[in-house]
């Protein structure tokens, strides 16, 4: 089973990415802050991480540079949640090594095709076929 580390500091955005994610069938961890993040990272060896672009009180890229100098963290892909009139912020944060962004808000379909190529098909569309 796959592990996204979500690590975001609004609950209405990790409420709705836990929703996606769980047809997937993979394990969520949730984190408010970089540093809980990065202990999370620690604890779960996570096989994507979902970023917010902006954390309160931290810049996407700081929380970036933080995940990526943990050891279980430098390859893993890193998608960054962008506002959508954050253009600036989410060209910073993709210079810095992201996987690729997510422009919010987004759908099901959008969020499938960012997220799908990490994690595969989901579980549910699956058993359906």
């Amino acid at each position: 089973m796959k592990t996204v580390l979500m690590l975001d500091d609004s609950q209405v955005v990790r409420a709705m990415v836990t929703r996606h994610l769980k047809r997937y069938a993979c394990r969520v961890v949730e984190a408010t802050t970089t540093q809980e993040g990065i202990e999370a990272a620690r604890q779960h060896a996570p096989d994507l991480i979902l970023l917010d672009a902006s954390l309160a009180g931290v810049d996407g890229q700081d929380a970036l540079a933080g995940l990526r100098e943990e050891p279980r963290c430098t390859s893993v892909p890193v998608i960054v949640l962008v506002a959508a009139d954050d253009t600036e912020v989410a060209r910073r944060i993709a210079a810095a090594g992201v996987t690729c962004r997510l422009i919010k808000p987004f759908g099901k379909a959008t969020f499938d095709a960012t997220v799908g190529d990490v994690l595969g098909t989901p579980a549910r569309s699956e058993a359906r076929r």
